[in-house]
């Protein structure tokens, strides 16, 4: 363990034991020591899989609501940005 708060704690990873079928090498040499581009080593479609998933936990939280994405989230491989500004009306 490298920090621990009351409701989250942070490690450093020390090995891969056995990496998942979705995983790809990071294009950007900076990957590991950065922490900047979180989704790096997963390929785009898990990419797009797991932005799906984050946006319907954060309109669940924050917004008491359960979304069903009729179109997929889209999104570039490379040079996206992790934030995003929504309107709930």
């Amino acid at each position: 363990m490298v920090e621990e708060k009351s409701k989250f704690a942070r490690g450093k990873l020390i090995k891969i034991l056995k990496p998942s079928d979705a995983r790809v090498e990071p294009f950007c040499p900076h990957y590991h020591e950065c922490g900047g581009c979180d989704l790096q080593h997963l390929n785009y479609d898990q990419q797009l899989t797991h932005k799906q998933q984050t946006l319907r936990q954060l309109m669940r939280k924050f917004a008491g609501s359960d979304i069903d994405l009729d179109a997929p989230v889209l999104g570039e491989s490379l040079g996206y940005r992790r934030r995003a500004r929504v309107s709930l009306f």
